[in-house]
């Protein structure tokens, strides 16, 4: 009968959690150093084009995506919030560097950080 407890209770397993971040963290390193991309190969925020005036965004087919949240919180910091329309992703012929999973269903969304007034610091 196998035991499917095993690791959890050997205490040599104990770390295994911790040297899996570890080894993330090396693999990126060393990908950095050679000059390779690290990322997966989608499209990133520097690829959308946003214009904080006119609060608008643009996404790397120059299809407009809308506004969908002006103070999203991500990581603990408020952003801009920007979704493609359905209409556009489905029909993009870029679909496969934009969404995460190719039979994705929703639109791409993408959120631009900003520092809220009057955290500036004093000079």
């Amino acid at each position: 009968m196998a035991d499917n407890q095993f690791r959890q209770r050997d205490p040599n397993f104990d770390q295994s959690g911790r040297y899996k971040i570890q080894h993330k963290k090396e693999r990126a390193a060393l990908a950095k150093k050679r000059g390779q991309p690290v990322s997966s190969g989608r499209f990133t925020l520097k690829d959308f084009a946003f214009d904080k005036q006119t609060e608008t965004c643009t996404c790397p087919a120059g299809k407009p995506m809308w506004l969908s949240s002006t103070k999203a919180m991500i990581g603990g910091k408020p952003g801009y919030q920007f979704c493609g329309y359905l209409e556009n992703c489905r029909a993009c012929p870029l679909k496969a560097q934009c969404l995460r999973k190719p039979g994705q269903k929703s639109a791409r969304s993408v959120v631009f950080s900003y520092k809220p007034e009057g955290c500036e610091k004093p000079d």
